[in-house]
């Protein structure tokens, strides 16, 4: 047996102090566990649906941005003295200082404007250690990279995909059998490369994106434990929605175990490991709202076609641009930091009102906490219809019962939906976790104006409280494993 520096190690059993011993795939999957049920519903609920692929909107309110910019632009005033920032700066103030360019920041550190300062320092630290000074103050295009590092891009190492996943979000690919290279810092420029140009719409921005590390037909020998992207996520402007580990080798995922274990928790209590073959792997990915078709690998043959005539249009179109530094005709922040704050919007804490969305969720809308009671009162419809001898159902409920009326009742045929996407994950859960997840179902149900119905003795409906809620959510579960095939 092999530590983590390479040395022997003892088959007997010895005390250790712990430092030494590498997390296994049981290890990281309680420690999973671990991060879910130490979150609120709320946050718990965001974390299902991004690894779910539930699409999910997130509504900005302009004078609260307007707020965050502000103080975005304080924290880096703080921050920039004799920093690779403050260099950008001078070379381009229109770059650095645009605001559509600032917001990938907030928008990546959950509107906290402190961490989204800090993260642009990183930006352009990591951006003048890949890229040179001259090139801190644009965009990079395909053009900056070298002989070597365009080998890398046309390996197809790394790919975004040619769909998106279910909730609408960019796919970005890291196929470790084409990672070929003679500078490591290439694969991190490969990644930089198209993180940044996956995440440049405002919509990827709000949604995040999925990144799936596909980690198939290759032996613990074929790759080194340095992880090439730990350092773009703490430095990208990326929010990494879900993350998922494919592979068909038990002993490649045992050796990358440490790695998980150092992602933050947020990070972490995204990740999804997925074992088997391709096709069993593929089927895995789809019910995590990964497309079948988004996977470079066609019945066991990695397809690169696509990935070139991507990567031959990549360069057409950037050649075709304005190739004058920064963003054209984009706002300046200067106007932002001349203003301050607006009034109204000065209060930083903020909580996420669920509102109205979609058939199967719930969008999430970000308000300050000043009048924040009324708001979230006035956000959440009571639905409370009466008819002349109990509640009248509506289209958004959950019915109780059986028959057809009830089977195809659309708020029941949503609900079955969910349970689909959730099935997987209950199946592997523990009795809390299981809980959990039947909690969070009934509060999409709810805080998408749903209730859950059933007749009284009287025959007339009546709304039933959580708990028969959550058992009727276990209830669903159980009749549908053997559709899924449990």
């Amino acid at each position: 047996k092999m530590n983590f520096e390479g040395h022997q190690q003892a088959d007997e059993p010895k005390a250790s102090s712990g430092k030494d011993e590498l997390p296994t795939p049981a290890d990281i999957q309680s420690l999973i566990a671990k991060d879910l049920t130490g979150l609120s519903n709320e946050e718990r609920e965001k974390v299902f649906e991004d690894v779910h692929g539930i699409s999910n909107q997130t509504s900005e309110d302009p004078s609260f941005i307007h707020t965050c910019l502000y103080e975005l632009e304080q924290h880096l005033e703080a921050l920039k003295p004799n920093t690779s920032y403050e260099l950008a700066e001078s070379l381009c103030p229109q770059y650095v200082r645009n605001m559509d360019f600032r917001l990938m920041f907030i928008r990546a550190d959950f509107y906290v404007t402190k961490s989204a300062a800090e993260r642009m320092i990183k930006f352009f630290d990591l951006k003048k250690k890949l890229f040179g000074e001259d090139k801190l103050g644009r965009e990079i295009t395909l053009e900056d990279f070298d002989e070597d590092g365009m080998d890398v891009m046309r390996s197809g190492y790394a790919q975004i995909a040619p769909c998106k996943d279910m909730a609408g979000r960019p796919i970005v690919f890291f196929v470790q059998k084409h990672k070929k290279y003679k500078d490591p810092d290439d694969l991190t420029r490969a990644g930089y490369y198209m993180f940044m140009l996956a995440t440049k719409m405002p919509e990827a921005q709000k949604k995040g994106i999925s990144c799936i590390y596909y980690y198939m037909d290759i032996g613990v020998d074929d790759f080194s434990l340095r992880s090439t992207n730990s350092e773009s996520r703490k430095s990208l402007p990326v929010y990494f929605a879900s993350l998922h580990l494919c592979y068909n080798d038990e002993a490649v995922w045992s050796h990358i175990c440490d790695n998980v274990k150092k992602l933050n928790a947020s990070a972490r209590a995204r990740f999804r490991p997925h074992g088997g073959t391709h096709e069993q792997v593929a089927k895995e990915l789809s019910d995590y709202g990964i497309p079948i078709q988004a996977i470079p690998v066609k019945e066991g043959k990695y397809q690169l076609d696509t990935h070139k005539a991507w990567l031959q249009d990549r360069l057409r179109t950037e050649r075709d641009m304005d190739k004058s530094p920064g963003v054209i005709g984009a706002p300046s922040l200067d106007a932002v930091a001349q203003v301050g704050p607006i009034v109204s919007a000065v209060p930083m804490r903020n909580f996420l009102c669920i509102s109205d969305d979609s058939s199967v969720g719930s969008s999430i809308t970000m308000m300050s906490t000043e009048s924040g009671s009324s708001k979230l009162a006035s956000s959440v419809k009571s639905n409370q219809t009466k008819s002349s001898g109990g509640v009248t159902p509506l289209p958004d409920d959950v019915l109780f019962g059986r028959g057809k009326t009830v089977v195809e009742h659309p708020g029941n045929t949503r609900f079955r939906h969910v349970v689909d996407i959730y099935m997987n994950e209950y199946e592997g859960a523990g009795r809390l976790e299981k809980t959990c997840i039947a909690e969070v179902i009934v509060r999409m149900v709810k805080d998408a104006n749903g209730r859950f119905l059933k007749r009284d003795n009287g025959g007339d409906w009546e709304e039933v409280d959580d708990s028969t809620a959550r058992k009727k959510v276990a209830h669903a579960f159980r009749n549908r494993r053997k559709l899924h095939g449990y």
